[in-house]
């Protein structure tokens, strides 16, 4: 999951975050150990939407689409509504890789006498 950041926090908590759509919902029923929901609207069986069930600390809390679900402690999920969640964090850029140590043989210069 990607990892995300308070803006402005004075604090930096980092955390794993994602939001509920319908091309992250399977992976998120899985991460949360929730159930997911396919509910239809007013507007008939064209209107489907989905809602994600987790575990919170507070009890269980209904996601919808657009949430975001996030996990500061493993296994401890929190909800936050998709606007406060994109106004309030940003993205952590990926550490860049790091490179292994390469051992490189001797140059001529430094295997030879000088003579």
């Amino acid at each position: 999951m990607p990892i995300f950041r308070k803006r402005l926090d004075v604090v930096e908590e980092q955390f794993e975050a994602c939001q509920l759509t319908s091309e992250t919902a399977a992976d998120l029923e899985t991460w949360t150990e929730g159930q997911l929901v396919e509910l239809i609207g007013d507007a008939g069986p064209n209107n489907k939407y989905i809602s994600l069930y987790i575990p919170t600390p507070e009890g269980t809390v209904r996601v919808n689409q657009g949430d975001y679900i996030i996990q500061g402690q493993p296994g401890v999920f929190h909800k936050i509504q998709g606007e406060a969640f994109e106004g309030s964090y940003e993205s952590v850029p990926e550490p860049e890789p790091i490179l292994p140590v390469v051992d490189l043989p001797p140059t001529t210069e430094s295997t030879s006498n000088g003579s």
